[in-house]
Order: structure tokens, then C-alpha cells, then sequence
């Protein structure tokens, strides 16, 4: 159980790391990284608290 603690811990921290966006630039990153625009596709990856699912085969 300590190892599933250690990664929890190591979890969050990680996720305080990296600002939350608002509902509004998550969904104009999302529409750009649509169109594709790398730099709002890397922003939304580097947001670890999005609302969205970010994956390959979702709309980036």
C-alpha cells in the first residue's frame, strides 16, 4: 500500500506543477489544436487538469 501511496503523492504533485485553464481557453485550445495549431495541442498536453480527454485519437 505504500507504493500506491508514494505514486498518489508523486501524482499530485506532479499535477500542481502545471496551471489549471478556464472552460473558455480549454475550449479555444481545443478548436485550435483541431485546426491544427501545435503550440494550443502542447498546451492542453501540458495541462494536466483539463476537462477534456487529450488523446491521439480524440480530436488532436
Amino acid at each position: 500500500m505504500a507504493i500506491q501511496n508514494d505514486s498518489v503523492q508523486a501524482y499530485l504533485k506532479e499535477m500542481g506543477r502545471y496551471p489549471f485553464l478556464s472552460y473558455e481557453e480549454e475550449i479555444e485550445f481545443a478548436r485550435q489544436a483541431k485546426e491544427g495549431n501545435l503550440g494550443a495541442k502542447q498546451k492542453m498536453i501540458e495541462c494536466k487538469h483539463c476537462n477534456c480527454l487529450i488523446g491521439e485519437n480524440n480530436f488532436v
